[in-house]
């Protein structure tokens, strides 16, 4: 996951093939939530109301820089708007090379199945990857809870978890 922040023991990134709305993730320990940029809202996870805090103050705080062209909410997001707040992000737990391109998964919710990624790998970041030896050098981030390789390409979780196969 691109880092674009880290303070206060908050970390901040932005996944390459994420779904929308555009959005980032904030990491505060064992904590993690998706953020939409431009409102602020909250589409899945949970922090520490003290640490969502400073991310809303962070994330209002490049869209003055740029005169709004995010089209940044004028303070937190209400009850409202956070409906989803507390659902829970999917987390890999587990992931092992099969063959070509094909990777098992396990997630946090117990659910296990196969991604095969011949036809995502688009993009500098992931030429690389095309080299099956290279693509056979993913780790599991204990930070983020996806796949990363060495050249600092990953994929969001939930992009992986759309795209898993569950065996029927």
């Amino acid at each position: 996951m691109p880092e674009i922040c880290r303070f206060l023991g908050v970390v901040i990134g932005m996944y390459y093939k994420d779904h929308n709305p555009p959005h980032f993730h904030a990491y505060y320990g064992e904590h993690e939530v998706a953020i939409a940029v431009q409102d602020g809202s909250i589409l899945s996870g949970s922090l520490p109301r003290r640490a969502l805090g400073h991310v809303q103050e962070w994330r209002q705080a490049p869209c003055r820089r740029v005169g709004g062209r995010l089209a940044a909410s004028k303070g937190t997001p209400t009850a409202a708007a956070d409906r989803t707040a507390g659902v829970g992000m999917p987390r890999l737990v587990e992931a092992r090379y099969l063959r070509d391109y094909v990777i098992w998964l396990r997630w946090n919710d117990g659910t296990q199945g196969e991604v095969d990624l011949r036809e995502e790998l688009d993009g500098p970041i992931f030429e690389p990857l095309k080299d099956q030896n290279y693509f056979r050098r993913f780790a599991l981030s204990p930070e983020t809870h996806t796949l990363v390789w060495p050249n600092g390409a990953d994929l969001a979780p939930e992009f992986l978890r759309e795209h898993t196969r569950v065996p029927a």
